[in-house]
C-alpha cells in the first residue's frame, strides 16, 4: 500500500503492486479483497481521488499550482 501511495501519480498497475509485494497478481487481489474489501485497482483509484480532493485545498497558488495542473497529475 505504501508503494501505491508513493507512486499514485504515476501509472501504477496491479502487476507493479504485485511485483513490489513479491506476490502473484491473483494473490495480491485476494489479499486486498480479504483485508480491504476492494481490489488493488480500486485502492489506487481511491488514493488518487483523495489526492485530487486534497491537493487543490493545500496548493499554494504563488507556485503556479492550478486545478488543471493538479487534475493532470
Amino acid at each position: 500500500m505504501a508503494y501505491a501511495e508513493a507512486h499514485a501519480d504515476r501509472g501504477v498497475t496491479v502487476t507493479d503492486l504485485a511485483a513490489e509485494a513479491r506476490l502473484s497478481v491473483r494473490a495480491l487481489q485476494n489479499a486486498f479483497r480479504w483485508h480491504r474489501d476492494m481490489t488493488p485497482s480500486q485502492y489506487v483509484r481511491q488514493v488518487r481521488l483523495e489526492r485530487a480532493h486534497r491537493d487543490p485545498q493545500v496548493a499554494d497558488p504563488s507556485t503556479g499550482a492550478t486545478v488543471a495542473a493538479i487534475a493532470a497529475r
